[in-house]
């Protein structure tokens, strides 16, 4: 992510339940399907993504470029 001019190195996982909200518009996950702990909301989005765990660094970042064009079309679709 630095690589984008993003930086993410005080962020950490959380849970649902450590989320500041308690409704969402949309969930999405990321190729779990039924593991996936279940969330409320208005509509849920499963995409299809490899997990990159254990993968070589260009493996990331076409992952990351994948996620990053699946979310700016998302947004563009549903503003």
């Amino acid at each position: 992510m630095k690589e984008k001019g993003i930086d993410i190195s005080l962020q950490i996982p959380k849970s649902f339940k450590d989320l500041p909200v308690k409704e969402v518009d949309y969930v999405i996950t990321l190729g779990c399907k039924d593991i996936c702990p279940f969330f409320p909301a208005e509509e849920h989005i499963e995409w299809q993504i490899d997990d990159p765990k254990g993968k070589p660094i260009d493996f990331f970042r076409k992952v990351r470029d994948d996620i990053g064009e699946r979310v700016e079309k998302l947004i563009k679709e549903i503003c």
